[in-house]
């Protein structure tokens, strides 16, 4: 955390944090607000903190939550997770029991998306 706080409970408004790369092109601060359009309903959650995200990294094991510390008025909630790459076929195989489990998952195969942004 580069600036403002980690939410530790639930607030009475939405909040995020946003990483420092996509903070700083728009110069977005603690305390600014943020809108997004999810299935058709606007929300407008604050900027709770600023963080710094070590994408170089991204082959470690990692789990946020992205949705803030309340449930945004029946949006849909977002759950980012990063598993360590295995082998293709293994990766493969988790990502379509997972699919098949839950059909409401999205699954992008973020080691593939990390090896194209390095190529």
């Amino acid at each position: 955390m580069i600036e403002g706080a980690f939410w530790h409970s639930p607030s009475s408004e939405p909040e995020v944090s946003v990483e420092r790369e996509i903070a700083s092109a728009p110069h977005l601060h603690v305390g600014d607000t943020m809108r997004f359009d999810i299935l058709g309903r606007t929300i407008s959650p604050r900027i709770s903190s600023i963080r710094n995200v070590e994408w170089r990294e991204s082959r470690t094991a990692v789990s946020c939550s992205c949705s803030g510390p309340v449930r945004w008025s029946g949006a849909a909630n977002l759950r980012l997770a990063a598993e360590r790459p295995s082998d293709p076929a293994a990766r493969g195989r988790f990502q379509h029991d997972l699919v098949e489990k839950f059909p409401n998952v999205s699954v992008i195969d973020f080691h593939d998306v990390v090896e194209r942004i390095r190529t």
